[in-house]
Parts: structure tokens; C-alpha cells; sequence
């Protein structure tokens, strides 16, 4: 049944818009191109255009289906984006309401399509000549004679989710071809784009004007933590990370201490230090002094080419001096200068003034200056965090919330008193804290670097991380380290996927970004020992690493799950047994 042109009036609906693409939501009933003749010029490419003169087509939409669609604003973009439709790179995510109770939950249609030309625009199955089309579905809810399917196509084909969900004798409501007995009781066809995953279009140039030779864009999965509580605000973590169990043990962990507060946490002044490397003295003490006699011309001299910081309260604060009178070298002098690079991550700006303030130094003290960088041991910019839950707050099906507990701080204790346990220990922290600050755009590396020379301040590698028993039968946490991470500047600027994280955590202050990845770190230990001190860490992970074997054994959709399971049943995660389970040895 074709029925008559009557285009909705809704407004354009924008859903992103950048200097490349924009992305709207099209409405049902509204074509994605001119047809033939003036009662269909109406169309959402026109209506983008009329907005955006410059809006290039990439894919459609049937004329019956609402959703996302994303238009190039430049020929770049449009060949970019058009590239990944024909490669399907792309991922699609649709959500079709169906006739009938689907007794199934998951499954994957196989079915080669091609028009039906007598009754075109008609598509039909056709094994012989049709081409291939491939459709994946979950059932997401059921009841009341009909279900709601979520549907990814893997290939592209006109009206394929229509005539896929047809072959299952399941036709989408609404459908005005396919199902049209059930057309005139919905006001629409009920089939819906809900999302569209491309790789945006000038990635590739944004990432060679970041490093150099640059050959390709490496991807990781990016999770989302939930029920963060920090300071009482709630908090949703973007985390960039490939390990299993990862955001799913910080999430638990989360919503354990939320009822109890979550987590408190305080950070410090964002003070970074830069060093200069004097050498070639003899008398270190007199160099020292040298030092700070002219302390506030070297401040003032730090501070003369950066009116911005300075402005915004940051700048050279202060200085220091370290004395090495005995080296391989003879006598040396560090000075360090003490700046507070705001809501940065600092290296730049304090690179800068050490290299400006190099000549100076040399000339007053006689020396000679080697190096002048910024130093990765924060130590002036520390993140801490707290957490308390009540012993009820840890129960388990097999252990009370007491042994849980004290399993905790027995775990913990080794982590104090071994550095072989610790490293593992503080890996598994940096675990939480690493996803972080890759999603927002940080330097990981050297908040790696900064983390692990804190946790040997004392000259014995230790735990980050203390846990005790309060005398009210509690299980208390606490966390402190170096949290140099910025909100401007470098990659958090540079890198859209960088900027989303931060806008999703809405994070106000480099401050407050610290205070949260040190309770994310916090939550992630926590779950660390809680596993290890009850059913062993093992458990959760391997059900969630037999998934990648799963994957990588060449298992798809939703035989992703009957492989996992029978691995698991099996006692046997490898990558030969996932392999003789699809092909149903």
C-alpha cells in the first residue's frame, strides 16, 4: 500500500553540529531526498540545506522511518563518511515495535534481498540473485501481542530491517507496505534509528597535527562508570580501557558506597615543579643562597611572558632549592620553581619558564644550566579521596559483610609491607585511574610516572592506598597521589572524543577532574581486594575475558553468548575450544 505524500512540519531537530557534519532527527513521514515531481520536493535534505547551505548528502533514510541521519558540510567530510557506508564501518542501532510475542531473545537474520520489481519500491527474499543482507536482533521487551526488537544491521540493503522482521512473522507496526492490516491503528510505522556510530570525518587529520608519520587512528573501547558519588555529586566516568571488568568492578564498587555517602575527597593547589639542573659549582651552599637572595626577580622573570595564567591567580609561586654536594659529577644544585598552572596540566607552561629563567640562573650563580623540565612527581598536587561503608553495606551471598571487610584490610596490609604485592597492588588502582585520564585527554604516562614514585616517597615502594576497621565496624578507605591532569590545553582540547568525556562529567575545575579519578581509583582497589580476600579474582574477569576469545575465535552477535556460556560451563576459556563451539564439534 503506497500511501499519499503528507510530510510532517516539525522543526529541524539538531542533534550535532560541527565546522564538518551535522547530525538531525528526521522525522517519520518526511523523505530523505527529493522523489520525482513537485509534491515531493519536500525533503530533509532540503530542509538542512535551507539551515545549512552547504549540507552534502551521505546515506537516507526510508521515507516511513524516523531517526538519526548526519549530512557532510564539506566534500572531505562527504567522501570521508560516504567511504565508511560502503566499507559499513559504521554501526547502526535501530528499535522497531513488531507484531506478535517474539519467543526468542536474541538472533541473526541471514536473508539475500532484491526488488521486487513489479511491485517496487517492494523488496522480497530472493536466494538466487538477491544480494546479501544481514541483520542482528534482540528482543527488549515483550507483552500485549506485540515485542520491541533492537535491530543492527551489518549490511545496507533498501528496506531490509522491514523485510527481515517480516521473514520472522513478526512485520513492523505501522509498516504501510509490509504490514499494512496494522497501518491505520498506529499513527506511524514504528521503526526508529536510534543510533549512528561513525569515525568523524577529520580524525584522521586532527591526529597527524597531534604526532607525527601518522598512519591510522588506534581505537579503544570507551565504557561509561555509573553511580559515582563524589563530594555529593553524582558522577557518570568516562573510561577508555580494553581490560576486562574494569568498569564494571568500579561501578559495583560505586553503587556499594553510594547509600553511604560514596566518596569524599580534597585536592591541593595545582602546583607543578620545574627544574634546573645547575652544574660546574663548587660550593653548593653558597649557590643556594645566591638563590633565593634574588628568589622574588626570578619569580617576577617566570612569571613576565604568562599575563594569562597570572591573571587567572596562577603562576611562579615560589622556589626551591635541593643541594647534591656529592655526585658522580662533583657538586650540583637543582632549583626548582613552584607554579600553579591553574586548571592545565602544566608541562608547557612550566617548561617555559625553566628554559626562560636558564640564563639567569647561570649568570648569577656561575654555573652552568643542563637540564630545566618539568618534573612528573607531583608531589605539591595531590588528589585524596575517602570512602566508609558499614559492614551491612558488604555482604555477600557466601561471606558477611564483616569477614569482607576484614579480608580487605588483611589483603591490603601485605600491599604496605611487600613491594612485589605492592606493584601488583597499585596497578590495579592505576587500573581505574589510567581509562580516565586517556578518555579526558591526560597525560597517562605521567600520571604513572608520578603515582609510582609517590608510593616509594619513603624510600620502600608502598601501597597508594590504606584500609582499616573503625571502631563503629566500618571498612574505611583512603587514597592519595599525584593527580596532574588539566582541563585546557594539549589533547583535552585537540580531541573531540576528549572533549565529550569531559563534557559527560560535567567537571568544573582540573581540581575537582583529580578528586574524581582518585575515587575511581579507590573504588577499582576496593573491588581488587574484595575479590581477591573472597571468591578470588579470577571469577568475574575470566567470565568477562571468555567474551574476547569469544570474539576473537570469529564468534558474532548473539553467538557471542552461547559460546561464552558453553566455555564456561566447560571450565575450558581458549581459543580452541571457543573455535570447535562454532563449528559445533
Amino acid at each position: 500500500m503506497i500511501t499519499p505524500y503528507d510530510p510532517p512540519m516539525d522543526p529541524l531537530v539538531l542533534l550535532h553540529e560541527d565546522a564538518h557534519i551535522v547530525a538531525v532527527d528526521k522525522p517519520a513521514g518526511l523523505l530523505s531526498v527529493p522523489g520525482r515531481g513537485e509534491d515531493l520536493a519536500d525533503c530533509l535534505l532540503t530542509r538542512v540545506q535551507t539551515a545549512f547551505p552547504d549540507a552534502l548528502l551521505v546515506h537516507r533514510l526510508d521515507r516511513d522511518t524516523s531517526g538519526v541521519m548526519v549530512f557532510a558540510l564539506t566534500p572531505h567530510a562527504q567522501r570521508t563518511l560516504s567511504m565508511q557506508f560502503e566499507k559499513r564501518t559504521t554501526k547502526k542501532v535501530y528499535i522497531a515495535r513488531v507484531a506478535g510475542e517474539v519467543a526468542e531473545k536474541s538472533g541473526v537474520i541471514d536473508l539475500p534481498l532484491i526488488v521486487d520489481w513489479p511491485n517496487r519500491p517492494r523488496q522480497m527474499v530472493c536466494h538466487d540473485t538477491g544480494k546479501p543482507a544481514v541483520t542482528e536482533w534482540t528482543r527488549t521487551k515483550v507483552g500485549n501481542g506485540e515485542s520491541r526488537l533492537r535491530l543492527e544491521p551489518k549490511t545496507g540493503r533498501s528496506h531490509q530491517l522491514r523485510v527481515h522482521c517480516l521473514s520472522m512473522g513478526h512485520p513492523i507496526l505501522g509498516d504501510p507496505i509490509y504490514a499494512p492490516e496494522t497501518y491505520h491503528d498506529h499513527p506511524r510505522m514504528m521503526l526508529h534509528s536510534q543510533e549512528l556510530r561513525i569515525s568523524h570525518p577529520v580524525s584522521l587529520d586532527r591526529a597527524d597535527g597531534m604526532i607525527e608519520n601518522v598512519v591510522g587512528v588506534f581505537e579503544l573501547p570507551l565504557g561509561v562508570a555509573t553511580n559515582f558519588v563524589v563530594n555529593g555529586k553524582h558522577f557518570l566516568i568516562p573510561m577508555a580501557v580494553e581490560e576486562p571488568s574494569v568498569v564494571a568492578a568500579a561501578s559495583h564498587m560505586a553503587k556499594l558506597a553510594a547509600p553511604y555517602g560514596g566518596f569524599s575527597a580534597s585536592h591541593s593547589q595545582p602546583i607543578m615543579r620545574g627544574q634546573i639542573q645547575i652544574t660546574g659549582v663548587s660550593n653548593p651552599a653558597s649557590v643556594r643562597q645566591i638563590l633565593f637572595e634574588h628568589k622574588e626577580s626570578l619569580i617576577s622573570l617566570a612569571n613576565s611572558k604568562d599575563h594569562v595564567l597570572v591573571g587567572l591567580g596562577g603562576g611562579c609561586k615560589d622556589i626551591e632549592v635541593h643541594e647534591f654536594p656529592d655526585t658522580p659529577l662533583g657538586p650540583m644544585v637543582v632549583l626548582h620553581i613552584l607554579v600553579d598552572v591553574r586548571d592545565a596540566m602544566g608541562a608547557n607552561t612550566v617548561n617555559t619558564m625553566a628554559e626562560m629563567l636558564a640564563p639567569r640562573v647561570e649568570h648569577i650563580t656561575g654555573g652552568r644550566v643542563r637540564l630545566r623540565i618539568l618534573s612528573n612527581l607531583a608531589d605539591l598536587r595531590v588528589a585524596r579521596a575517602r570512602v566508609k561503608i558499614p559492614f551491612d553495606g558488604l555482604n555477600m551471598p557466601n561471606f558477611s559483610g564483616k569477614d569482607v571487610a576484614h579480608g580487605i584490610v588483611e589483603a591490603a596490609t601485605l600491599a604496605m609491607i611487600d613491594p612485589y604485592r605492592a606493584a601488583t597492588h597499585n596497578k590495579g588502582i592505576m587500573n581505574g585511574i589510567d581509562p580516565i585520564v586517556i578518555a579526558t585527554g591526560n597525560d597517562w604516562r605521567a600520571i604513572e610516572a608520578g603515582a609510582h614514585a609517590y608510593a616509594a616517597k619513603t624510600g620502600r615502594y608502598q601501597s597508594l592506598t590504606r584500609w582499616e576497621i573503625s571502631s563503629d565496624d566500618a571498612l574505611c578507605g583512603s587514597i592519595e597521589l599525584p593527580m596532574a591532569v588539566g582541563l585546557v590545553g594539549g589533547a583535552t582540547k585537540s580531541h573531540p572524543a576528549a572533549q565529550a568525556a569531559l563534557a559527560l562529567m560535567e567537571v568544573t575545575s582540573a581540581n575537582e577532574l583529580g578528586q574524581v579519578i582518585a575515587a575511581v581509583g579507590l573504588a577499582q582497589n576496593m573491588a581488587a581486594l574484595r575479590a581477591l580476600a573472597t571468591e578470588g579474582i579470577q571469577r568475574g574477569h575470566m567470565t568477562l575475558h571468555a567474551r574476547n576469545i569469544a570474539i576473537s575465535a570469529g564468534a558474532t552477535g548473539a553467538q557471542i553468548d552461547h559460546v561464552v556460556r558453553a566455555m564456561l560451563d566447560a571450565g575450558d576459556i581458549s581459543a580452541s575450544h571457543a573455535k570447535a563451539i562454532i563449528d559445533g564439534h
